[in-house]
């Protein structure tokens, strides 16, 4: 039974999806009905979004269905019969007056796969609900006596041509969640090396030499879960036929597995061959006589032809089947389609598919078989620049073509061409067009370089038509595709040229139409294919939302007389955006100060116009002088000249740090490469779906080691595009958080950081103050003469108290109390500083060593508390910066600790911004959304974290008993924060955002599955003494076991990610002498160190079973 209630914002329809699509009971024992009562909870009232009955049949065909149908006396009535065996079936079904259906489903099927055709049937029902909504007949009427039948292999063809059926076409593509329930799971690399060693002696047999085999062939790299280094799993096949040595992919291959029907193996490498877009794919599959059987799947006429054979035919047999379909068999057309890429690093699949088909495109084109344009669409980020320089490699090396011409329409587009991909080609380029130089041949030049005048004629016109072979033209969806564009004169001239448009957006306009230029798109690789294969970055938007005061004639406004701007989102213009270019820089300053390393996030702030932009850059400088250097923030439009350029090309360079921020209007709208960039902001609205797509892809572009994601913070309102059907690249998330705010004076503004986990701050006036109590140290040091209980045999002796060796102490003194008290820390790990004082003020100063590039001396630091202000009118005079100073944790109790702590755990209230207009108008941030991609990345979700992991382990987790008995069970524990990754929510991020970094991620948990108390870390221990004394008397005759268990305790006190696990070796910090190979090695000699492995399980256990004990009472 599910325990918690639905949140408000979330409703029942969606609700339901994430119930069914998270739904892990199966690996519990349950059986589906399990489920279905859940999702019954679920639907309260609304019984019509599920099968009023469910019910399981065994052999089922039409004939055992009726069968069990009359023996459990259901009065059923439907059509026609469905022919042959099916996996489930929705027959209509009436209950007390309301019509239905009833949901059977074959019992011989594991649990995973009645689910998966329960989530489809749910699926419909869930369509014919969006259906009635606006007065739609629903696509399965339960009174119109029709039964609707589903095959599980043939579901999982999802949307190929042996799916004939259009109303599971668009369940399938209507609702992800419960689709993805469908795919088939990832195999062990054990089972697929397995069936490669039973295929490569067969394409040997055949000539295949190990040349022209990839095995396995792995192709996408996993999408990336943010916030995390993990990864989504990869697609692979079992095998990759190529033409040639590096290059023409022509067949994939799939060796059936043990258990697995025909019909799924020919699912997997359908799939496989249509993303790949090879003309050949090869089945083999397995006999009972041990024999194999090959099915050819070839696409080379359009159409799928079947073929059975016992023997993979010979590669050279194979090239010329394929070169005849393409109506290119000469000698010359082989040789270019025979060259090798420039692969370095090697392409990826749909690099490789692009290049490949253009050509062939361009061969064709050559020999009158087609038009001589050629489009080919890329996301950006996915390498448009690398897959233009590949077909003109291998264009020119093998002969084909001689002169080309490289266009783009602005002038740092050529040169990132030039010197970060086209390179190569050497002292072949040549940028500019001037005389005819038979040196140079790879020319290349902007639309309004070429086609200014020169003397009495424009530049191009002084080559023949026919000069040119290939012209590429970058950004095709700019200027080139208009009708009445000068730039367009410029390709007629050159006609006889084939001409090869690359966009990442093409643009369809009543003026301008790309691909009535260039005709329909040859290749497309969308932003939503590259998130999903791990080629570009996902992303998350945050929607600020800013409203208006009344004039100010009092020092402050009722509440209810405040006006929210925008509670839709609605794009405002860019004179209301100018109004809030301060508001919008103090709390882009105070975002950017809250991440761990601000000066590592690159930031572009797209402006209204250039002045507009020299304003933004102004009051950023400003707002940003806490944490900020000279340079960190710079202006970059199209008349910055030379000082421009040069912070251009280190703003996107990967090894400079400056600049930090750069504001622009249009410049760096499109183009540029800034790896680096980690959040893009919108600070005036876009109008164009096409600039919005090319202004995201300025953040999609991956550096592994760096940057994973990045984040989109709008003010404009322009992430209303996400929601147009036209966007393919949903983010990973959009949130929403209302903001309750005060009005403040706008000559005062102060803001709050929000803490980071391991940070605290300095309570204000009033407050209520917790102060850490010293802790005594017990015992010295044992020696090694001392038993060590804890590993049944001996443990290295420690350093002596207060010892210093290379910040390698194990103790410290204590400037507070002073006394001595351990120091639990990694060999490179710094000391703690100590707040000074019971009062301490609103500012502390360490000294630290700086790892910047600018400079690498020490230097004093002012370190912002909870009254620190970001605004420059409060700024210190010094350039202050946040560092996080590991204060202790309080352990004292008490109800003002308790109220201070349920206050804390609520979410995170923004910064509050207030200016004052020119015209008395009083402007402010009232509230911040955030919208999120589920784990799908197809399906858009609104809430907070909280809400997200709420969501995702409701269904797993019913009752607080079930949240212990996972937690103490250190591989169900896993599976719980597994699925909160695969949710992509992860709980360090949920810490961070309801500022709990001193809480247990057990306690978190209960508190957000339950709404239970909270209780910190040290609170945990401290139980743990009060109620088991006797678990640590038992140590006292021993020292040095008494020092390893308080060290290990306090560990766990300050440390958010520890757990007692058996294995877990985290002790090995209070040992800095000795490394962990030594101390297993101390284990293994004390008999498998059982003592110290019982003491850990004990230990957990006696953690948390007193809530356990609680709760059961």
């Amino acid at each position: 039974m599910l325990n918690s209630p639905i949140p408000p914002d979330i409703d029942v329809t969606t609700h339901l999806q994430n119930v069914i699509a998270g739904w892990k009971g199966d690996r519990l024992g349950y059986q589906l009905d399990r489920l279905y009562q859940d999702c019954l909870d679920v639907v309260g009232k609304d019984k019509q979004l599920l099968p009023l009955r469910i019910m399981a049949v065994k052999a089922m065909d039409s004939t055992q269905l009726r069968q069990v149908l009359r023996s459990r006396s259901y009065q059923i009535q439907y059509g026609v019969d469905p022919i042959g065996r099916f996996d489930a079936i929705l027959i209509p079904y009436r209950v007390s007056g309301i019509y239905g259906f009833l949901f059977a489903y074959e019992e011989e099927l594991s649990v995973r796969d009645q689910v998966a055709l329960f989530a489809h049937a749910v699926g419909h029902l869930l369509h014919n609900h969006s259906q009635r909504l606006v007065d739609n007949a629903p696509s399965l009427d339960p009174e119109a006596d029709e039964a609707h039948t589903d095959r599980l292999a043939e579901l999982r063809y999802l949307d190929s041509e042996q799916n004939r059926n259009y109303v599971d076409r668009v369940i399938l593509n209507e609702f992800p969640l419960l689709t993805s329930l469908i795919e088939v799971a990832d195999e062990s690399p054990i089972i697929q090396n397995r069936a490669i060693r039973q295929l490569e002696p067969l394409l040997r047999a055949s000539g295949w030499a190990e040349d022209y085999i990839k095995t396995p062939y792995i192709y996408t790299a996993g999408r990336i879960i943010p916030h995390s280094q993990q990864r989504g799993k990869s697609l692979k096949i079992d095998a990759l036929l190529r033409g040639e040595r590096l290059s023409l992919p022509l067949a994939a291959v799939h060796f059936q597995r043990d258990n697995e029907s025909i019909l799924e193996a020919e699912r997997r490498l359908r799939q496989a061959a249509r993303q790949l877009c090879v003309p050949f794919a090869y089945l083999v599959l397995q006999s009972q006589s041990q024999t194999v059987e090959i099915t050819e799947m070839d696409w080379t006429s359009g159409d799928l032809v079947l073929s059975q054979l016992s023997y993979f035919p010979e590669r050279e047999a194979l090239v010329r089947r394929w070169l005849a379909s393409q109506k290119i068999t000469d000698v010359a057309a082989r040789d270019a389609l025979a060259y090798p890429y420039y692969a370095d690093p090697p392409l990826r699949y749909y690099q490789e598919t692009a290049v490949t088909r253009a050509v062939v495109a361009t061969l064709q084109a050559q020999r009158g078989l087609r038009e001589r344009k050629i489009l080919l669409t890329l996301a950006t980020g996915t390498g448009k620049t690398r897959v233009a320089f590949q077909i003109l490699w291998k264009l020119k090396k093998s002969f084909q073509v001689k002169n080309v011409l490289f266009l783009a329409d602005r002038g740092y587009l050529l040169d990132q061409a030039q010197t970060q991909t086209f390179w190569p080609f050497g002292d072949a380029i040549k940028r500019g067009l001037g005389e005819r130089d038979t040196a140079h041949d790879v020319l290349f030049g902007t639309y309004q370089w070429i086609a200014n005048p020169q003397d009495e004629e424009k530049r191009y016109q002084t080559y023949p038509p026919d000069y040119f072979d290939v012209i590429v033209v970058d950004e095709c969806h700019r200027g080139s595709a208009a009708e009445n564009s000068s730039w367009r004169k410029v390709l007629e001239h050159f006609s006889g040229a084939v001409q090869i448009g690359l966009t990442a957006t093409p643009l369809s306009t009543k003026d301008v139409q790309t691909s009535h230029y260039f005709g329909p798109s040859l290749y497309t690789y969308s932003l939503s294919q590259g998130i999903n294969d791990g080629y570009l970055a996902p992303y998350n938007v945050r929607l600020i939302q800013i409203g208006k005061e009344e004039p100010s004639t009092q020092k402050r406004l009722p509440q209810e007389t405040q006006e929210t701007v925008d509670e839709e989102i609605v794009m405002k213009t860019g004179k209301v955006m100018r109004q809030y270019t301060q508001v919008i820089a103090e709390h882009l300053a105070a975002y950017l100060q809250r991440q761990e390393h601000p000066r590592d996030h690159k930031t572009i702030v797209f402006c209204v116009n250039n002045e507009h932009a020299d304003e933004m850059r102004q009051r950023l400088i400003e707002a940003c002088a806490g944490w900020s250097r000279a340079g960190d923030i710079v202006r970059i439009v199209n008349d910055d000249g030379a000082e421009g350029k040069r912070d251009l090309d280190a703003f996107c360079s990967i090894e400079k740090r400056q600049p930090v921020i750069v504001t622009t209007s249009q410049l760096l709208s499109t183009g540029i490469d800034v790896p680096t960039c980690r959040t893009i902001v919108f600070a005036r609205g876009v109008g164009s779906m096409v600039e919005f797509k090319q202004i995201i892809g300025r953040g999609t572009r991956l550096v592994e080691e760096t940057k994973r994601w990045f984040t989109i913070l709008d003010y404009a309102g322009a992430i209303k595009h996400f929601f147009d059907p036209d966007f393919d690249g949903e983010p990973t998330s959009i949130q929403t958080e209302e903001i309750d705010v005060d009005a403040a004076p706008a000559a005062s503004v102060d803001e709050e950081p929000s803490e980071q986990p391991g940070e605290e701050s300095t309570p204000a006036a009033g407050a209520t103050e917790v102060q850490q109590e010293p802790t005594p140290h017990t015992e010295p040091l044992p020696d090694e003469q001392t038993a060590a209980a804890l590993f049944g045999g001996q443990i290295p002796q420690a350093t002596s108290p207060g010892a210093v060796s290379d910040g390698k102490e194990d103790y410290v003194a204590d400037t507070q109390g002073g006394s001595e008290k351990p120091l639990l820390m990694s060999g490179t790990d710094k000391p703690e500083a100590p707040v000074e004082g019971a009062q301490a003020s609103a500012t502390t100063t360490a000294t630290f060593q700086n790892s910047g590039t600018e400079s690498e001396q020490e230097e004093p630091v002012t370190v912002c508390q909870a009254s620190c202000s970001t605004t420059a009118s409060t700024a210190s005079t010094e350039p202050a910066r946040p560092v996080a100073i590991a204060q202790p944790v309080a352990q004292a109790d008490g109800e003002s600790v308790r109220k201070a702590r349920q206050q804390t755990a609520q979410e995170p209230e923004p910064v509050s911004h207030v200016i004052q207009g020119a015209n008395g108008h009083r402007f402010k941030v009232v509230g911040e959304k955030w919208y999120e991609l589920d784990a799908s990345g197809r399906q858009l979700r609104e809430g907070t974290k909280r809400e997200f992991v709420a969501q995702s382990l409701r269904d797993l987790v019913k009752s607080p008993q079930e949240l212990y008995s996972y937690w103490v069970n250190g591989e169900e524990r896993k599976l719980l924060i597994d699925q909160l990754k695969e949710d992509v929510v992860g709980l360090d991020t949920l810490a961070a955002e309801m500022n709990l970094p001193e809480v247990d991620y057990y306690d978190l948990l209960r508190h957000v599955l339950f709404d239970l108390p909270l209780l910190t870390r040290p609170e945990r221990v401290e139980q743990l003494r009060s109620r088991h004394p006797a678990f640590i008397e038992r140590f006292a005759a021993s020292p040095l076991a008494l020092f390893v268990l308080e060290g290990l305790l306090e560990i766990y006190s300050t440390r958010p990610d520890v757990n007692f696990d058996s294995g877990w070796l985290e002790f090995v910090q209070i040992t800095p002498k000795r490394t962990k190979q030594e101390l297993m090695q101390e284990i293994k000699r004390a008999n498998g160190g059982k003592a110290y492995l019982q003491t850990m399980e004990e230990l957990q256990k006696l953690l948390y079973e007193d809530d356990q004990v609680s709760i059961d009472q």
